[in-house]
């Protein structure tokens, strides 16, 4: 299968068919989902990551009901309600959660 051929096929499995999911830019077969899902309590690995998050639980909470209430929005088009500011935003910390 060329990979033209294989784009609504990997879509359908995605989208529809749910058999797949995509994890850390890998598309994955989902039985394996379980692997990663007990991993999950412990994420994030390291104790500044957990502080960040802990510190910004309502810009976390902001940035998921904004995603779930409209097609998601672009960063640039974020609002910064962060209350903890250390460095550049992980905004994908807060995404994953």
């Amino acid at each position: 299968m060329t990979d033209e051929k294989a784009v609504p096929h990997l879509t359908q499995a995605l989208e529809q068919d749910r058999t797949l999911f995509e994890f850390n830019a890998v598309v994955r077969p989902m039985r394996d989902l379980g692997l990663y899902l007990a991993g999950a309590a412990r994420w994030p690995p390291h104790q500044k990551p957990r502080e960040w998050l802990r510190d910004n639980e309502r810009f976390r909470r902001d940035i998921l009901d904004r995603l779930t209430s409209t097609s998601g929005p672009v960063s640039r088009a974020t609002f910064d309600t962060r209350s903890h500011r250390r460095g550049r935003a992980p905004l994908g910390l807060a995404l994953r959660v």
